[in-house]
This record gives C-alpha cells, sequence and structure tokens, in this order.
C-alpha cells in the first residue's frame, strides 16, 4: 500500500487522491443537497444525513461520511488502500454499468420531475363586497381557460392569462395539471417549481374605479377545490392569487395568496401569505391546519372597505353543496402599493428538485470517467 506513494509512482496516487477529495466533497454537501431534495425533513448540518445522497454513498462503501466528518486525522494512505480495495470488489465492467445508470437516473428525474399532480377547481367567482357577483366560471362546458363565460356585470368577453399549458374542463370542474405546468424560479429559496396559473383578465386602467379590482372599491375573490387531489410533496399546494404583475405601475411586490398546500415539514395547512418577487421573499400572515373528511374547500380574498388598502383572507368547508362557517385569519394584508389595480388567478404549484438529480448525473459521467482510467 505504502509504495503507491513513492517518487517513481506518483501519477496513480495523485489521480486516487483528487477522485477521493471528489467523493469528499460530495459526502460533506449532501446535508445541503438533501434539504433541497427533500425539505420536509430538518437537516442538522454537524450530522450526515441517513438518507439521501449521503446515504447512497455511504451505502455503496465508498465513503462513510459521518465516520470521516469526526476523524479527520485519516492519513492518506488508508485513504487510498480504502478506495482501491472498493474499485477492486467490483469488475471494471460492472463499475461502468453502475456509474451509467447513475447517470440516466439522474438525466431522467431532471426531465421527469418528482412531483406533478393533477388538482381541481370547480368554480371561481368574483364578486363586489355586498355580494353582487360580477364574474362567475363553473367549468360546465363554455370552454377551458384561456376561454371564460362574458362578465355578468356588463356582458363584455372575459379570458384568462395562461401560466403553463391548457388543462382539460370536464364534468364541472378545470384541472389544475402541474406535469404540464411552466417552469418558474422558485422565491425566498433555491431551485424551481412547476407552475399552472389562470388569471382573469380584468380592466387595469388606474383611472377607472368602476370596473376591476381597484383600491378604490370592493370585491371579494372565491375559489372553489375538490378535495379529492391534495398535495403530495412539501411546498406543493394550489389556491387563489391577487397580483399586481400584469398591472400599470405593478412590480411584483403586491401579491397575496391563500393556498392549500404541505408546508416545510410536510404537513398539510391552509396559509395566507405575501409574495414578493422584487425582493425574492415571502411572509406568511399565518397557517391552519387542514380538516381531514370534506368534499371541497372554498378559499377566497377579500377588500371589504373602499377606505382601506387591506385584503383579508378567509376559507369554509363545503360538504355535499352545505358551505360550513368560514374561518378569517386574523392578520389582512395592504396591497395597491404603488398601483391602483390587481388581478386575480386561481393556480397550483409543484417543486421541482432539480440540484440533487444534477449532481447525481456528475457523479455517475466522473465516476464512469474515473473507471474507465483506473487499472487495478
Amino acid at each position: 500500500m505504502c509504495s503507491a506513494l513513492d517518487a517513481g509512482k506518483a501519477r496513480k496516487p495523485r489521480r486516487e487522491l483528487l477522485l477521493f477529495a471528489f467523493w469528499d466533497f460530495f459526502c460533506w454537501l449532501s446535508p445541503f443537497f438533501t434539504l433541497l431534495h427533500a425539505p420536509h425533513k430538518y437537516v442538522d448540518i454537524n450530522q450526515r444525513p441517513e438518507y439521501g445522497l449521503g446515504f447512497c454513498l455511504k451505502a455503496s462503501g465508498c465513503l462513510k461520511a459521518k465516520q470521516f466528518s469526526q476523524n479527520h486525522n485519516t492519513t492518506t494512505k488508508h485513504k487510498i488502500s480504502i478506495y482501491k480495495g472498493w474499485l477492486k470488489m467490483i469488475s471494471i465492467k460492472t463499475s461502468k454499468i453502475i456509474c451509467a445508470c447513475l447517470t440516466v437516473i439522474g438525466l431522467t428525474s431532471v426531465i421527469a420531475p418528482a412531483s406533478a399532480t393533477i388538482f381541481s377547481i370547480e368554480e371561481f367567482t368574483v364578486a363586489r363586497g355586498d355580494g353582487t357577483v360580477f364574474f362567475k366560471d363553473s367549468f360546465d362546458g363554455g370552454g377551458a381557460p384561456p376561454s371564460a363565460p362574458n362578465f355578468i356585470s356588463n356582458g363584455n368577453p372575459a379570458s384568462y392569462f395562461l401560466t403553463g399549458a391548457a388543462g382539460i374542463e370536464a364534468g364541472g370542474s378545470y384541472g389544475l395539471d402541474t406535469s404540464i405546468g411552466a417552469v418558474r424560479d422558485a422565491v425566498s429559496r433555491p431551485g424551481q417549481n412547476l407552475v399552472v396559473d389562470a388569471r382573469l383578465q380584468t380592466n387595469v386602467d388606474n383611472a377607472n374605479n368602476s370596473n376591476g379590482l381597484k383600491g378604490g372599491n370592493t370585491f371579494i375573490v372565491s375559489g372553489l377545490f375538490n378535495l379529492a387531489s391534495l398535495p403530495v410533496v412539501p411546498r406543493e399546494g394550489y389556491g387563489v392569487r391577487l397580483s399586481d404583475s400584469s398591472v400599470v405601475g405593478g412590480t411584483g411586490n403586491d401579491i397575496l395568496d391563500i393556498f392549500l398546500r404541505q408546508n416545510s415539514s410536510g404537513v398539510l395547512v391552509i396559509e395566507f401569505r405575501r409574495v414578493d418577487l422584487v425582493a425574492d421573499f415571502i411572509t406568511s400572515y399565518g397557517t391552519f391546519a387542514y380538516d381531514l373528511g370534506h368534499d371541497q374547500v372554498l378559499l377566497q380574498l377579500s377588500k371589504l372597505d373602499t377606505a382601506t388598502k387591506a385584503i383579508q383572507a378567509s376559507f369554509a368547508y363545503v360538504d355535499s353543496g352545505v358551505t360550513g362557517a368560514f374561518t378569517t385569519f386574523g392578520t389582512t394584508a395592504d396591497i395597491f402599493n404603488g398601483e391602483n389595480a390587481t388581478r386575480a388567478s386561481f393556480r397550483a404549484t409543484s417543486p421541482i428538485p432539480l440540484p440533487p438529480t444534477i449532481f447525481l448525473s456528475l457523479i455517475g459521467l466522473a465516476a464512469l470517467v474515473s473507471v474507465r482510467k483506473f487499472k487495478a
């Protein structure tokens, strides 16, 4: 073993040391990859996880990351002997197959994200504060978004602006299919999401306080969702949103939504929050635990006073067509900061665990090259 470090054989150990340093680097960072890939699990960076990338490396016999982190006096000779012993346990051909599989799995995961779900909305309504409905979509055969029923108040044509591909409208519901969603950067965290969003194209003329959703009028935006499909992974969810990102003077800093979602710990909650695209920050105004056993949930964002900018969030469960008592969040949130209009949408998002799959592919490719060059 010691002869591998002789000056006359320096080339081979240098290659082995480089490869060993490569594995050590990824083992050290494995808790962070795991945090991105499985954010519902709390990760202590002072401990090595027993799952995710760290687990794969340990199970392969390449490196026991936890033991290594606790023993920084491991000698170079010992590292080389472990590495050479591991490679000699399998044939070069088998090594190539294993490494190629790692690469293919990683690339496949990038192309086909881990989570993509179809949720159903059964009614989307916009009313004035006194309850007068001026838009209602029951998704009962009038044409899937971007098509929409006419505005009730004046009979004018209405339409949606879609993010992601159009879903299927059938039987009084519209499918929010995140597998055909648009890829968007996540806010306030690394990574990306698959997003489907249908934004109602209401009036955005700042001087017109009669039409649309304006600072000088009142409105109630409601989305009725079927609870047969629920978020299945952390940070996945659906709900209704108010956004200034498509209005005159809007910058994307006045976005409010109420969502049924899995939080970062994997718990189903109904959450009211502000999304600030400019500051890349999310402010949560509160959560309520999801109550199992209901047919539908009605999610609402309301502006009930013409003299204020405050938006109130509330929700109610619906069973056999009967709407139960509303639960209202104790905190309101202001919008119309720099603009006089907002637009309402219904949407669904699913997270893409992209960074870990890329590194899995890189590991497979690098290991494939190293095995190809290695000679026992």
